[in-house]
């Protein structure tokens, strides 16, 4: 089991922020083209926002969105926007920015606390490019980027800054000793790994990974094979 330090421990509730909802804005999304790529994204995308959705479920004030937009300037609805392949929210009404079906950081009232990029063909060079100063300027507590080629794209498979007093600082990525390359995000109070390509979440509270879509998937299958065995013993009991 993995050892906890002081600096790995679960994040703490936020201050509740209520979303300062203005019924009198006419608020619309502006239209929006097409993300590119998404085949290449869209498997890491689905399956890192299905492990936190659940992992958070319990917590009204915490909102995971993949793929959604978040606009920073009421004044420039147009070009004053960000969409972060997933990104949460601490301390926010979660529900209320779902009615809303738009992150408007002067209603939630802050940023969002951690936004992740995937990298792909078309969209690599903005994950390492404008993006970093970006987020930072709008406050994004934690950036994180992942490369499912492997550092095909970035150089790296896994990166992640923390905002401090003079802009992001880089998060340590190690490697354990059975080749898993992972790095701590406060924020999120786990860690982010990476093996064969694929990134998942870590526990450092008890050293165990989070459930994803293919393990719900395996474990449900290892379920129904054993019911099957055990359906498959009885009869031969019955028939003898």
């Amino acid at each position: 089991m993995t050892s906890i330090t002081s600096q790995e421990t679960a994040p703490a509730t936020r201050d509740f922020i209520p979303c300062q909802r203005d019924y009198s804005d006419d608020f619309c999304y502006p239209e929006s083209r097409k993300k590119p790529d998404g085949m290449e994204q869209s498997p890491t995308i689905i399956d890192c926002a299905y492990i936190l959705m659940d992992y958070f479920s319990g917590r009204p004030d915490v909102l995971v969105d993949a793929g959604g937009e978040v606009y920073y300037d009421r004044s420039d609805r147009v070009r004053c926007k960000v969409a972060p392949d997933l990104y949460v929210s601490f301390g926010v009404d979660a529900a209320a920015i779902f009615d809303r079906d738009a992150y408007l950081v002067w209603e939630a009232g802050k940023p969002p606390d951690f936004a992740l990029e995937v990298a792909s063909r078309s969209t690599h060079d903005r994950d390492t490019g404008y993006k970093p100063s970006l987020h930072e300027a709008i406050g994004v507590q934690e950036y994180w980027r992942f490369d499912p080629r492997g550092g095909g794209y970035h150089g790296y498979e896994l990166a992640g800054e923390t905002l401090v007093e003079v802009g992001y600082h880089p998060v340590e990525i190690s490697e354990t000793p059975d080749g898993v390359k992972r790095g701590y995000s406060p924020v999120l109070g786990l860690h982010l790994c990476v093996r064969e390509r694929r990134l998942f979440f870590r526990d450092p509270a008890t050293g165990l990974d989070l459930a994803g879509l293919k393990e719900e998937r395996d474990a449900r299958r290892a379920a129904e094979a054993e019911v099957e065995r055990l359906r498959s013993e009885l009869r031969r009991l019955r028939g003898q």
